[in-house]
């Protein structure tokens, strides 16, 4: 299983959650929450990208936007039969040519 697929795994078992720390912005004040999930998406955008490539950072930001909100404007949708498109997206992202 690559990266993404893992991500994109995680993504969907927990959807409420991504969804919630999506649109409550409250949520990023929450004590507990953040303090888990910001070192988490720090370590994953370190392993999609080099942490001293700033370019490599950002396309790997983007990577995780593009995991994550189909989750969130998609909402009714089932997207678990198209993680193949989540996960070509964020490739997409990845692989985006550098100016």
């Amino acid at each position: 299983m690559s990266l993404l697929e893992g991500i994109v795994e995680l993504y969907l078992d927990h959807r409420t959650v991504v969804e919630w720390l999506l649109v409550d912005i409250s949520a990023h004040n929450e004590p507990g929450p953040m303090d888990r999930v910001a070192p988490m998406d720090q370590r994953c955008r370190d392993l999609l990208a080099p942490t001293d490539d700033l370019q490599g950072q950002i396309r790997a930001s983007a990577a995780l936007g593009a995991l994550g909100r189909p989750l969130l404007t998609l909402r009714e949708q089932d997207l678990t039969p198209h993680k193949r498109a989540l996960i070509g997206t964020a490739y997409a992202a990845l692989h985006a040519p550098q100016s």
